[in-house]
C-alpha cells in the first residue's frame, strides 16, 4: 500500500511538487487530488510509465481517460481542429471541471514523438480528450511536468481504491474532493459538439456556455448602450418568437458595459422612460465597467464611436475581427447625457436604425435548428 499523504496537512506544497514531478519523470505512478476526486498520473514519454497505467485502470468501474494540461492555449500544439464552438467553451469553461475530446490532427502533432503505448492511451476512434483542471495542487503539478501527462480521473472513494492501486502508485495525495461527479466529457465535430458523458457541468449549462455573447459598450454604461442593449434583447426575442428571459436558453446573451463606468449605477432616467415607451424596461439596469473577461467572453462587441473601438483594441489587438461600431458606417453615435428628451429620442432611433440592420443577420426561428 502506497504512502497516504493528507494535502491539508502540508505546511507546504513545494516536497510534495518536487515528489510527484520526480516520480512521474522515472516513470511511475502518483495519485494527487482533483476537484471531481483523484487523477491518477503517468508520464506520456515514459512507456514504463503509460504501461503501468494502462494495466493499472483496466479493471476501473468508472473514471474518465485524458491528457492532462496545465494552461489551455497547450491544446494547440496537439490539435489543429478549431471552431466557433470550440473556442468559446474552451475560453470559459477551462481551467475547469470539462474534458474535451477534439478529432485527430489532419497533420502530425508533437504526440507522434511519444512511445507506442502512450499514444495509443491518448488515441481513440472519436479522437483525443484534453483536460485542462482548475483544481491548484494537480494545475500546479501540470505545470512542472514537460509534455501532456497520461490521467485516470476517478471518484471513487480513497477506500475502494486502497485495494486496486496496491502497489502500483509510488505515492498518494489526499483531499477532499469539490464536486461529487467526475468532469463532463463534451466531443467537438465539424461545427457541433455534443455532451458525451454529463458530469460537473450539465448539459443545460454547457448549452448556455456556448452561446452567442453581444455586447454593447459606451462611457458611463448609463445612456447608449443601456439602450442598446435593451432594444436588442427585444429585438432578438422577436426575432426568435421566444420571451426575452428565454434568450440565454436559445444561445444568445445580451450584455453592456463602460468603459469609464462605475459599477451599479442605473440608467438614465431619460432612457428608462424612452423605451418604457417601446415596451421595454431597463429600469433595473446597473452599470458595471468593461472589464478583461467581458471582453474575452464576448463574441461580438459594438461600441458607440471609433474611440471606444480604439480603446479596447489599444488592449486587445488580437480581437480586430470581434470589435467593431455599432454604426455599419463607422461613425459616432454621440452621447445624449444632459442634452435633453429630443436628444435623447434621436440617439435611440440612430441605435435602432443600426440594430435593425444587425438583427438581419441573426436567422429567424423557423430558419434555426431545433
Amino acid at each position: 500500500m502506497p504512502q497516504i499523504v493528507p494535502l491539508d496537512e502540508a505546511s507546504d506544497w513545494q516536497p510534495l511538487l518536487e515528489r510527484a514531478q520526480h516520480a512521474v519523470s522515472e516513470g511511475k505512478l502518483v495519485m494527487v487530488p482533483d476537484e471531481s476526486g483523484f487523477a491518477i498520473i503517468a508520464s506520456s514519454l515514459s512507456e514504463t510509465g503509460g504501461r503501468s497505467l494502462r494495466n493499472l485502470v483496466e479493471g476501473f468501474p468508472n473514471g474518465r481517460q485524458v491528457l492532462g494540461i496545465a494552461h489551455p492555449f497547450v491544446l494547440q500544439d496537439y490539435s489543429d481542429f478549431h471552431s466557433q464552438v470550440m473556442d468559446r467553451l474552451v475560453n470559459r469553461c477551462w481551467p475547469g471541471p470539462v474534458a474535451f475530446r477534439v478529432p485527430e490532427p489532419k497533420q502530425g502533432s508533437l504526440l507522434s514523438r511519444w512511445p507506442s503505448t502512450c499514444q495509443t492511451w491518448a488515441q481513440t476512434t472519436e479522437g483525443r480528450s484534453f483536460y485542462c483542471p482548475s483544481g491548484e495542487f494537480l494545475s500546479s503539478l501540470l505545470s512542472r511536468i514537460e509534455a501532456p501527462a497520461l490521467l485516470f480521473l476517478t471518484n471513487s472513494p480513497i477506500e475502494s481504491l486502497a485495494k486496486a492501486i496496491q502497489d502500483d502508485i509510488e505515492f498518494v495525495v489526499a483531499a477532499p474532493p469539490r464536486f461529487p461527479e467526475l468532469p463532463t466529457m463534451v466531443r467537438f465535430f465539424d461545427v457541433e459538439y455534443e455532451v458525451e458523458e454529463e458530469g460537473v457541468v450539465s448539459k443545460n449549462l454547457m448549452s448556455r456556455l456556448s452561446g452567442e455573447v453581444f455586447l454593447f459598450v459606451c462611457t458611463g454604461n448609463t445612456c447608449r448602450s443601456p439602450m442598446a442593449e435593451g432594444l436588442f434583447r427585444k429585438m432578438l426575442a422577436d426575432r426568435l418568437d421566444c420571451g426575452e428571459e428565454d434568450l440565454i436558453d436559445r444561445g444568445y446573451a445580451v450584455l453592456s458595459a463602460g468603459l469609464a463606468a462605475s459599477r451599479g449605477s442605473g440608467a438614465s432616467p431619460e432612457a428608462v422612460e424612452l423605451l418604457r415607451r417601446d415596451g421595454i424596461d431597463i429600469s433595473g439596469h446597473l452599470s458595471q465597467p468593461l472589464t478583461e473577461e467581458l471582453i474575452l467572453h464576448a463574441d461580438r462587441i459594438f461600441t458607440m464611436t471609433r474611440q471606444h473601438r480604439q480603446a479596447i483594441l489599444a488592449s486587445f489587438p488580437e480581437l480586430t475581427d470581434r470589435v467593431r461600431t455599432l454604426s455599419s458606417r463607422n461613425s459616432d453615435i454621440s452621447d445624449p447625457i444632459g442634452g435633453g428628451m429630443e436628444m435623447y429620442q434621436d440617439c435611440r432611433d440612430e441605435i435602432a436604425g443600426f440594430l435593425n440592420e444587425l438583427i438581419d443577420q441573426i436567422p429567424p426561428r423557423e430558419n434555426r435548428p431545433d
